[in-house]
């Protein structure tokens, strides 16, 4: 069995968290589990999630005005080479794995 899970979203580490609990396994005590999104309300949950959060909104900005400065240039658009970092949320859904 895996000691750890990599969501590709909070969402479906919500649902794999609640699919644990319904099956008897413990989150994190055998099973930590990360989500990537940065959901605010991912810290209500039982336990907390652990999260990646990213600036969606800065992402859709640099994306909207690499469009507009491409367009108004009358040539592409620069959307490639552009970094954005996450931010790793530590929660409780989260621990080293058991012996």
């Amino acid at each position: 069995m895996p000691t750890a899970i990599v969501a590709a979203s909070d969402q479906i580490a919500l649902g794999a968290i609640a699919r644990l609990h319904k099956s008897g396994i413990s989150v994190p005590g055998h099973v930590s589990i990360t989500g990537f999104d940065g959901l605010k309300d991912a810290a209500f949950y039982a336990p907390p999630l652990t999260t990646v959060a990213i600036d969606f909104v800065g992402m859709g900005r640099r994306a909207v005005n690499s469009l507009l400065a491409g367009t108004g240039l009358g040539g592409a658009p620069e959307l490639e080479g552009y970094c954005f970092a996450g931010e790793l949320v530590p929660r409780r859904s989260s621990a080293p794995p058991a012996r």
